[in-house]
């Protein structure tokens, strides 16, 4: 089309290029005077008296003027069929947010005044109160029903649509208010009992049977006692929804059957030092070698002798690890693949190998991962965790799941791995083609007993009989050796056999009858005696049956006899004589200078020395001499009498005579 305009005195009307034709009326005016007036007739759905906007059905992108060589066309939005008009929003179309008649997201009309109960930029969705049923489509003459919700149990909305199916909403499902349920919230959540009222049931509902309508006495699971279903039967504990039978069995190592859930604060293990990468027997070690720019343990294939490697951890991760029973092992491995067109593909096998102790080779996992990296999580808990055939001592990428998987893990026999975890293994080998695999990450919760801790886990704490300790009394308490009764047997419990020791060895050899190593100071196969430099009676069986001799003091420096022994062997409270008093020393403690001697072996550094009195005898304390011998006199008799002359030392001073003269 081409431009027409006309323009009179009073400014006639414009017509704008390319979107109208001119078209001229007469009209009328008062006097019998008639005026032509010409007007636009808009083409390409413009609209207004020059053909300046787009029609109200057509806004889906802006309008602008066309000119002589190029029509612009207003394009119309899709409403589904449920809106006559239109406007554009720029803040819809910059989010691509409208969807055009083409079914893409572009431009930016937004439907107004959505009529048969819908609502949205496209009139594609339902109004609150109303929902669009499964299979209607947006553009269906009547797409959205109102919600047939029950007044008492529902707030009054429904699922607007089948868009929810992936979270468990079907649409038309009614939002029901706490203690409803239902599709039209017409009847009482698990819990709740007496509708439409749907006042809270006293029974537990961890502990009731699914099928319990709360309505009576409350219907407990196999495993919960309590007229409200609220507590474990004896030898049981950790009451949970989940759990079917409500409570699980106390296993104690089959040495108790009382327990409750522990009280643990959990923290976690996570380190990249000391890993090695191994068989699937830990029977070869490899080092990897640390990527120094990502941190990361990376092994190549080339220096791998077997099919099947894997990353061994370092001890810190084994042990006992009955407290991370029913956490989680989270790990992070990537893995690089031969380069070129090959025919290789992932493999499968055990992603994680734990080996008790007890020689048990349990594994978890055996998918195939696409890609070249996976974060994978492993419960610790017996649920999907297998035995791997006892003849399988590799997996060849050929090998089938079926080939490597044994019969599935029992609870006792996953509680009897965590309770002596020899080694802890993470699969290394992902691809058939894999030239380098890498280890980011491996962490492993574990608990601790703490009175503030969390007692909602699966974790037990055992009261244990005596000799026995730990969390399910899993070992053997100070003073007693463990027995297995077969062990080839993973099913039978160990036994605690005290040892005859006399309380005095923590652990003994049953086969030679001897303690290993005997404390509290005591001797001998049994522990059955004081060792050297104690007294006492050891056969009393407590930490202080032998003390330590005093002779005169327990100080070094005044402990003058190597060995004391008791007045009377059959009285603890009867005294004790130190029998091997050095020279010099008397008494029964030797707290005593001899005849001979001086000093005071009471003091602290105190000793008796020789008394240096030529064989005289000496003040026991002072060490002054009292009778000096060989005419001699002073303190240590070391000076001649007066009138005498000679060697005082040797006790010979003789008489000085004078002559007189006469």
């Amino acid at each position: 089309n081409k431009l027409f305009c006309w323009v009179n005195t009073d400014r006639g009307v414009e017509c704008l290029a390319s979107n109208a034709i001119e078209k001229i009326n007469k009209v009328p005016l008062r006097g019998g005077i008639v005026s032509q007036h010409q007007e636009c007739e808009c083409e390409r759905h413009t609209c207004g008296e020059r053909c300046e906007k787009c029609c109200p059905m057509y806004n889906q992108i802006p309008w602008k003027p066309g000119t002589a060589a190029k029509g612009f066309h207003c394009e119309k939005c899709n409403c589904n069929g449920h809106a006559t008009s239109c406007r554009y929003d720029q803040d819809v179309a910059d989010r691509k947010m409208s969807m055009d008649i083409r079914g893409k997201f572009r431009g930016g009309g937004v439907c107004i005044n959505c009529t048969d109960h819908t609502t949205g930029i496209n009139c594609e969705k339902c109004q609150v109160g109303y929902y669009r049923p499964n299979g209607v489509t947006p553009d269906a003459f009547e797409p959205c029903l109102p919600c047939d919700c029950n007044v008492h149990g529902s707030t009054g909305y429904c699922t607007p649509d089948d868009s929810y199916v992936h979270i468990g909403k079907v649409a038309g499902a009614c939002d029901c208010k706490p203690g409803y349920s239902g599709y039209k919230c017409d009847q009482c959540a698990a819990g709740y009992r007496q509708f439409p009222d749907c006042v809270p049931c006293p029974c537990d509902s961890r502990g009731i049977l699914p099928s319990h309508d709360c309505e009576g006495d409350c219907l407990c699971k196999a495993n919960v006692a309590g007229e409200l279903c609220n507590e474990c039967k004896p030898g049981h504990f950790a009451l949970t929804k989940e759990n079917i039978d409500g409570c699980l069995p106390c296993y104690c190592f089959g040495v108790s059957d009382s327990c409750s859930s522990a009280k643990l604060s959990y923290s976690t293990i996570s380190s990249l030092e000391n890993w090695l990468v191994t068989d699937m027997n830990a029977t070869r070690a490899i080092v990897p070698i640390l990527d120094t720019d990502n941190g990361w343990l990376t092994i190549a294939a080339f220096d791998v002798e077997y099919d099947s490697p894997f990353w061994l951890a370092p001890r810190t991760y084994c042990g006992n690890r009955l407290s991370s029973y029913g956490s989680n092992l989270t790990y992070s491995v990537s893995w690089v693949v031969m380069r070129g067109d090959t025919s290789g593909k992932p493999t499968t096998g055990p992603n994680v190998i734990l080996i008790g102790n007890n020689g048990m080779r349990i594994a978890y996992g055996e998918e195939q991962y696409n890609g070249q990296e996976a974060e994978i999580i492993v419960p610790l808990r017996e649920n999907s965790w297998y035995h791997v055939r006892g003849e399988i001592q590799d997996i060849p990428t050929r090998l089938r799941r079926t080939e490597f998987r044994g019969d599935a893990v029992t609870r006792t026999q996953m509680v009897k791995v965590l309770a002596d975890l020899e080694y802890l293994m993470i699969r290394a080998q992902y691809h058939s083609e894999q030239i380098e695999g890498s280890l980011h990450s491996a962490v492993i919760s574990v608990g601790e007993i703490s009175p503030n801790g969390e007692s909602n886990n699966l974790v037990e704490t055992c009261e244990c009989p005596e000799g026995y300790t730990g969390l399910s009394c899993e070992n053997c308490a100070w003073g007693y050796v463990k027995l297995i009764k077969n062990g080839s047997n993973h099913q039978d419990h160990h036994v605690c056999v005290k040892c005859d020791c006399n309380g005095h060895a923590s652990t003994c050899d049953l086969v030679l009858g001897e303690c290993t190593i005997c404390e509290h100071n005591t001797v001998g196969p049994k522990c059955d005696r004081c060792a050297p430099g104690f007294y006492g009676i050891a056969l009393k069986g407590t930490p202080t049956d032998c003390k330590r001799c005093a002779c005169p003091l327990l100080i070094e420096s005044n402990n003058f006899s190597p060995n004391c022994q008791l007045d009377d062997p059959t009285d603890t409270d009867s005294g004790y004589v130190c029998t091997q008093c050095p020279k010099g020393y008397a008494g029964d403690h030797c707290e005593n200078c001899d005849v001979g001697f001086f000093g005071n072996p009471l003091v602290p550094g105190g000793t008796c020395e020789p008394c240096f009195c030529g064989g005289g005898p000496c003040d026991q304390e002072t060490g002054r001499c009292l009778e000096c011998r060989g005419n001699t006199e002073g303190w240590k008799c070391d000076k001649c009498k007066p009138a005498h002359y000679g060697n005082p030392l040797e006790q010979n001073c003789l008489r000085e005579y004078h002559l007189l003269l006469l």
